[in-house]
């Protein structure tokens, strides 16, 4: 009998392997069709810890780690990874669009103001308020690189 997970709504599928295993073959097939249209995969936070190297792995893409303000951390880095021209943000889902300009200002403050974020990849787009690529192009100006 497997072991009850203690944990909030959006980190159980990755705490639990076939889960997680599941949701990183899902992002790299949803992510293969749009591989040329960026050079580096950017990740926030910890669930995004959990699956995102193993994607950027499979789609021999870099990662870029932008931490969270109130992160306490060992390093004094708050952006650190490679720096690109094109990347994309996968994360679990979007709420208020805060997260994702915090990321491309970490990534224009700190990091490289070249860089253009060309799309968005949510795991759990079920409980984003953004769930269609219509509203994530009208209210977040990207493309939810998503399966339709």
């Amino acid at each position: 009998m497997a072991n009850k997970v203690s944990c909030c709504n959006h980190l159980r599928p990755l705490l639990d392997p076939k889960e997680r295993r599941y949701t990183i073959d899902k992002c790299i097939v949803d992510l293969k069709p749009h591989i040329d249209k960026f050079d580096a995969i950017v990740m926030s936070g910890y669930s995004m810890a959990l699956i995102a190297p193993c994607i950027a792995d499979a789609l021999h893409k870099p990662l870029i780690l932008v931490r969270k303000e109130e992160e306490d951390c060992a390093s004094s880095y708050r952006v650190e990874g490679t720096v690109c021209k094109r990347y994309i943000i996968i994360d679990d889902l979007v709420c208020s669009g805060e997260t994702l300009k915090r990321i491309q200002r970490k990534i224009g403050d700190h990091f490289y103001s070249g860089a253009k974020l060309v799309g968005l990849y949510l795991y759990q787009p079920q409980f984003s308020a953004y769930r269609t690529q219509a509203t994530v192009k009208k209210y977040l100006g990207i493309e939810l690189l998503n399966s339709k």
